[in-house]
């Protein structure tokens, strides 16, 4: 009895186990189609697994997994994911996969079949023909534009399906055949294109569209005229009145349209300038051509018979009831024998009047030069005028360079006619001489490359026959010297600002051949680690007057060889004026503002301007002097903290001569705060007052002999420039300037130079240095600027006699600076160049030292009260 309910038990447990176990089914997958796989990338075909199922319901990753395999050019992963190798061909791929269940009875698997199939399809493509109806047999091959796989068809990989429509025929290779004398008309005849071997059903279909023509056609080109005015246009087609056999000619209709034996094409043969031959026949006018006659010659052909043509001309005859014809002269303007900048085309410019009728109000419109002239009240019928308008150009010196001067001018009248001269063509002699440029060598290959900028901050020298050497200093880096002696020798060579820009290429016994033109010298320059920025501060406008706005500009520049990354400029007012505008993006306080920098680049100059306006009288008086002070932060290792701060004196007047000359010590120095590292900064201001334009502006200053010609450095100026020096004379040249009349309250018309030097060594309490400049105006006499003094005292001039004894010591100082003063000393207070306060102590004793051992070395500000009042002193802490 045992025995039979135990195998009752074991039966029962045998169909719970079967019944717990549900039956997996791999299900094939018949075709996965891939048209063209890429050749780069395995292709996702599909998952295998999407048709399997386990107990009746379709797999899942959880229940289930396959097992991966690969072959061939297929692979399963362990998901069920079929891919396709890149590069695979046409055909059928197959793979078997196992697919087995996950977790109690792992053994539960079925095993199915994936079918890829691969192929790049067939692409058929339409083609037109025309032939003529002679004994024409074999046309050509239809397949020759048909691809596969991307490439033209191979006859052994594709074939086609023979077919004959009519009198056309297509053989299993693709040949074409016409049934010979087949009268004209158009044929059509379809093909299918056919892959051979693996993919048979991969086919594409495509049509032939033949015409034929008959053997003889007639084309005709019919000649046209057409007239236009000066506004110019486009003509109606030239074809309209063309035929072949007394049909109207048809262009060449889009691609996919069949064409037919009037089908043309038309070709330009002559086209006059001014004149263009649009494909379609049409003929375009630009405007304002001068009056005459222009034939435009044509052809058109037939496209079925390409020889088969005719000409004819289009006749544009232009009418314009003005005429302008010019004339350019060219005139040696500075009379130095050489064409160069600054040197003019002088036009003569005559208007005739073709028409019947007066014109009226007539007035250059268009100009490339500078036309004199304004509005000619009348012009009567048939006369002409060759005096009221001319013109004259500056020569550039890419003109020079072309070797021609290109002028060009429209005149427009009341009535609305405008008519332009298409320009005439000026030659210029070539001068010989030498270019002289200096550039940043950032490869280090001795040639100015592309990519590479012109250096401006140092000066060329040179000498000739040995004799005293000229220094040129230019705002662009580029130089020209001219010469017309052959014998003449040349030394040249480079002078850079500092340690950290080095030149060492010269030049010696240069000689200019006649017929040589320019010959081009390169003085490269290389940077080495350096670091220095410095801020200079001066007027470019006009000076403080009582109830006036005044403007100061500030330059910031890089003169090292390093990016400076971050600063912070200060600007501080005198506290009697008050700013009425500041930079773009700076920070307003009550004695000025600040404003932060950034990624100041080598030799890169920056520049602000500052306005401020001026109290009226009583609160200001005339003769009162202002100053005003900016300074910049001093970045690590800055070779010269000392040009990081700097000031401008200026007094108040009560009217100003618009060419003047002024100093920013504004007359008087302290001759114990000025060192052997500061400059004298003057600026020479000129405004062209006249009614016409400058077209050159020079100016001389010949130095004083307390002046060090050798330490000159160039700040700024208004307008590109050349500074010449020999010894100690100064000569700026802004040939082409083109200085328009002044408008007054803009800067309009005005000019400025602004430049340092230093005094002579062994300057002395007392010696006064004076300066003036020399400004030419073209030919016209010089204008004198006022003297400029500049004296050395033992201190400044106060309204009270507070500090006029106040001395300290050193400066620069190092561990300790000692200040005395006749006064009693009451305060004194330490700040930075920005502003922040270093150190306050009360004094109450005429002499006092103050221990700065513990300062960074840079620029500081001492404030020293006595009596009531206040005097700031500059200190260099090293």
């Amino acid at each position: 009895m045992r025995k039979f309910y135990t195998s009752i038990l074991l039966f029962f447990l045998l169909t719970l186990s079967l019944s717990s176990f549900g039956q997996i089914n791999a299900v094939d997958d018949i075709s996965f189609p891939i048209q063209t796989p890429s050749t780069t990338i395995a292709t996702t075909v599909g998952n295998v697994t999407a048709n399997d199922t386990l107990n009746g319901v379709l797999v899942t990753l959880v229940n289930t997994n396959v097992t991966p395999i690969t072959t061939g050019p297929l692979s399963i992963d362990s998901e069920g994911t079929l891919t396709l190798a890149p590069n695979t061909t046409s055909g059928t791929y197959t793979i078997t996969y196992v697919l087995c269940e996950v977790g109690t009875n792992p053994a539960n698997c079925d095993t199915a079949t994936a079918a890829v199939v691969v192929f790049n399809p067939i692409e058929a493509n339409d083609d037109v023909y025309q032939v003529s109806n002679a004994t024409t047999t074999i046309i050509g091959n239809v397949t020759n534009n048909d691809t596969f796989n991307g490439v033209a068809v191979i006859s052994s990989l594709t074939d086609v399906t023979p077919i004959t429509t009519g009198p056309l025929s297509i053989d299993v290779n693709g040949v074409l055949t016409l049934v010979p004398n087949t009268p004209s008309g158009t044929y059509t005849v379809t093909y299918q294109l056919c892959e051979v071997g693996a993919i048979p059903a991969n086919c594409d279909l495509a049509t032939v569209t033949v015409i034929v023509a008959g053997p003889t056609s007639i084309i005709t080109a019919v000649d046209d005229t057409l007239v236009f005015n000066s506004l110019g246009g486009i003509t109606p087609s030239v074809l309209n009145n063309d035929t072949i056999d007394g049909v109207p000619v048809i262009l060449i209709p889009p691609p996919g349209i069949p064409t037919t034996p009037n089908t043309v094409f038309a070709t330009a043969i002559s086209v006059p300038a001014g004149l263009i031959f649009n494909p379609d026949g049409t003929i375009s006018v630009s405007p304002n051509l001068p009056s005459g006659t222009y034939p435009v010659v044509y052809q058109i052909c037939q496209v079925i018979n390409p020889t088969n043509c005719d000409t004819a001309v289009a006749t544009i005859i232009i009418t314009n009831q003005l005429n302008i014809d010019m004339v350019g002269t060219y005139n040696d303007f500075n009379n130095d024998g050489f064409v160069n900048v600054g040197d003019v085309i002088n036009y003569q410019i005559t208007l005739t009047n073709n028409g019947t009728t007066t014109m009226t109000n007539l007035t250059a419109c268009q100009y490339s030069m500078t036309v004199v002239g304004g509005t000619l009240a009348s012009l009567n019928a048939g006369a002409s005028n060759s005096t009221f308008f001319t013109g004259v150009h500056v020569i550039t010196q890419a003109e020079i360079n072309a070797g021609n001067v290109f002028g060009a001018i429209c005149i427009c009248a009341g009535s609305g006619e405008q008519n332009c001269l298409d320009g005439i063509n000026t030659p210029l002699s070539q001068s010989n001489g030498i270019k002289l440029q200096a550039f940043i060598d950032s490869n280090s290959n001795g040639i100015k490359d592309a990519s590479e900028n012109f250096f401006s901050g140092g000066n060329f020298n040179y000498s000739i026959n040995g004799g005293a050497t000229t220094n040129l200093y230019s705002s662009t880096g580029i130089n020209y010297l001219y010469e017309s002696n052959p014998t003449t020798s040349y030394n040249l060579s480079y002078t850079t600002p500092h340690a950290g820009y080095v030149c060492t290429t010269t030049y010696t016994n240069i000689t200019v051949p006649n017929g040589s033109g320019i010959t081009t010298y390169n003085f490269p320059v290389t940077m080495v680690p350096y670091t220095d920025v410095a801020v200079n501060l001066y007027s470019n406008s006009a000076p403080p007057r009582p109830g006036f706005t005044y403007n100061n500009l500030i330059y910031i520049r890089n003169n090292g060889t390093q990016t400076i990354t971050s600063g912070t400029l200060t600007f501080t007012k005198n506290n009697v004026v008050s700013i009425v505008s500041i930079p773009a993006g700076s920070i307003a306080n009550p004695n000025g503002f600040t404003l932060n920098y950034s990624n100041l680049l080598p030799n890169e100059i920056r520049s602000y301007l500052v306005t401020m306006q001026v109290p009226t009288i009583p609160t200001v008086a005339l003769g009162q002097q202002l100053t005003n002070t900016a300074s910049v932060t001093i970045p690590t290792n800055d070779i010269a903290p000392s040009n990081n701060t700097t000031s401008i004196t200026q007094t108040i007047v009560g009217s100003y001569d618009p060419n003047d000359k002024q100093e920013t010590h504004g007359g008087r120095i302290v001759h114990s705060t000025f060192t052997s590292n500061d400059y004298l900064t003057y600026t020479i201001r000129f405004e062209n007052t006249g009614t016409a334009e400058a077209i050159n502006v020079r100016v001389n200053d010949v130095l004083d002999s307390k002046l060090n010609p050798n330490t000159i450095k160039m700040i700024a100026a208004s307008h590109p420039y050349v500074l010449q020096r020999t010894g100690t004379e100064l000569n700026w040249k802004f040939d082409g300037i083109n200085l328009p009349p002044s408008v007054p309250n803009t800067q309009i018309g005005h000019g400025y130079i602004t430049f340092q030097i230093k005094p002579t060594a062994g300057y002395a309490i007392g010696d006064i240095i004076p300066n003036f400049a020399s400004i030419y105006f073209d030919f016209n006499p010089p204008i004198i600027t006022n003297t400029n003094l500049t004296e050395f005292v033992t201190t400044l001039g106060n309204n009270t006699f507070a500090f006029n004894e106040l001395n300290y010591y050193p400066n620069p100082v190092k561990n300790s600076l000692s200040i005395a003063n006749a006064s009693l000393i009451e305060e004194i207070e330490i700040t930075s160049l920005l502003g922040q306060r270093i150190l306050t102590k009360k004094i109450n004793e005429l002499q006092t030292e103050l221990n700065l051992s513990e300062l960074s070395n840079g620029v500081y500000f001492v404030k020293v009260s006595s009596e009531g009042h206040e005097k700031t002193i500059k200190i260099i802490k090293e």
